[in-house]
């Protein structure tokens, strides 16, 4: 009997009858609609509408969220919303949200926002930039292009002067690695980012070979802190929120004991 199709129906039929036929006694069966829920439910109503709200308007739009809310209830009852991935993301960032937002942090004097940026001042420096130069080949007739690069090369790695190896010198200071790609080319620009200060490095480029050499690397500019205190502002406050989420996490952790099924 208990592999036949229609004692499973049965039984399954049996359980959602008991789910709604709670009693309107029991607490879990009484929908509380709040004044704030209802005002916002008039509004959203209205605003789709775009006229004034009648007596039926207003039945409708609490009909609406009454079946919404019988449906939402009886499902969770039902067990639906378990091993749903997507129901289990939203409660969890709803559960953030409220976990951190109860307790908002008082808003930061200067002083506070000046040492929280001060703690990662990277995080608010601008790009950092670059001194180089570049030698550059031109491809010439014959099938020489690589031989002839590499002993450039070469030459320039034990210290010939690059103005006087016979390509195209170029040089500039403190360019960013936007600057580099827009004057001289994607590849070229990424090439000089990847280098280390001191190195020689062939890039073969169309129309010939590149030699480049970092010269120097500097870090981005610090901005001055009334140029970033918004910036700086949210960062902190989202730090605070991290904070109050973990600590909110530790309290949890200490109501629950995790058993993992052989």
């Amino acid at each position: 009997m208990l592999g036949e199709p229609l004692l499973h129906f049965v039984v399954l039929g049996g359980v959602i009858f008991g789910v709604w036929s709670r009693t309107p006694e029991d607490p879990a069966a009484t929908i509380v609609i709040d004044r704030a829920t209802q005002d916002r439910l008039y509004e959203e109503r209205q605003d789709r509408l775009g006229r004034p709200l009648t007596e039926e308007d207003r039945q409708e739009a609490i009909d609406r969220f009454v079946d919404g809310e019988l449906l939402y209830r009886e499902g969770l009852a039902m067990g639906l919303d378990r091993d749903d991935p997507m129901v289990r993301r939203r409660v969890i960032k709803k559960m953030e949200f409220v976990s951190t937002n109860l307790e908002l942090p008082n808003e930061p004097d200067e002083d506070t926002l000046r040492r929280f940026m001060a703690e990662a001042p990277e995080r608010y420096a601008g790009p950092p930039r670059f001194d180089f130069e570049i030698v550059t080949l031109a491809r010439t007739p014959d099938d020489t292009d690589a031989r002839r690069a590499q002993a450039v090369l070469e030459q320039l790695r034990q210290g010939a002067d690059p103005k006087s190896v016979g390509g195209r010198y170029a040089s500039g200071k403190r360019f960013t690695a936007t600057n580099l790609s827009q004057t001289y080319g994607v590849e070229l620009g990424a090439a000089v980012v990847e280098l280390s200060p001191g190195q020689w490095a062939l890039l073969p480029i169309s129309g010939g070979v590149s030699l480049v050499h970092l010269v120097a690397r500097h870090p981005g500019d610090a901005p001055p802190f009334e140029k970033v205190k918004n910036r700086v502002q949210l960062d902190w406050k989202q730090s605070q929120r991290g904070a109050v989420l973990r600590q909110r996490l530790e309290e949890l952790r200490a109501k629950y004991r995790v058993e993992l099924e052989p």
